[in-house]
């Protein structure tokens, strides 16, 4: 008869590793600080928590298109502390087959996406309640952006390649459109 697996749980796991070797190194990313396992169990408990608080509950499956950075690592410890189905998306990927991936990886939810918009000189910015609509129109509903950007300029490589870690580096700022502050919703 097979033993009782029910502990070997990733959220178990941590947290049992946590106590047991709490400033202990969990994971070291590139040349960054080592992040101890108290920090791990901590950060899955706040990522989780706040998946939660959107909703996403236990079979949930949520998409999630981040790159290879911390926040990754936080954001799938956290949706399985939920015992939510974690699908991860290539950042590689793009337009419609993007799309096409994303509606078909059955997710209930998705994680807050950023949209960048560099603007001609002189033109006026398109209103982001515009922007919202022609995405809603293409795009699964967890896929439609929460926040807007706009740019003098998306910084391109000299042969013309969107440089996304510069957008990511640059992050959200006081000028960043919100579309949850305003009150927008997008429905499923």
């Amino acid at each position: 008869m097979a033993s009782d697996k029910s502990a070997w749980v990733v959220g178990k796991v941590l947290a049992q590793q946590a106590r047991a070797r709490g400033d202990q190194p969990f994971i070291q990313f590139e040349d960054g600080a080592p992040s101890p396992y108290a920090q791990a169990h901590a950060m899955a408990n706040h990522v989780g928590n706040a998946f939660g608080q959107e909703g996403v509950a236990f079979g949930d499956t949520v998409a999630v298109m981040l790159h290879n950075r911390l926040e990754h690592l936080w954001t799938w410890l956290g949706l399985h502390r939920l015992g939510a189905v974690y699908v991860g998306i290539n950042t590689a990927y793009q337009g419609r087959f993007l799309t096409h991936v994303l509606a078909n990886a059955g997710a209930h939810v998705g994680v807050e996406v950023l949209a960048c918009l560099g603007l001609q000189p002189g033109t006026e910015p398109p209103k982001p309640e515009d922007i919202l609509a022609f995405c809603v129109a293409r795009m699964p509903y967890f896929a439609v952006p929460r926040y807007i950007a706009y740019l003098d300029a998306i910084p391109k490589t000299p042969t013309q390649k969107i440089q996304k870690h510069r957008l990511r580096e640059r992050g959200l700022s006081a000028a960043t459109w919100d579309r949850a502050s305003v009150g927008y919703t997008v429905r499923r």
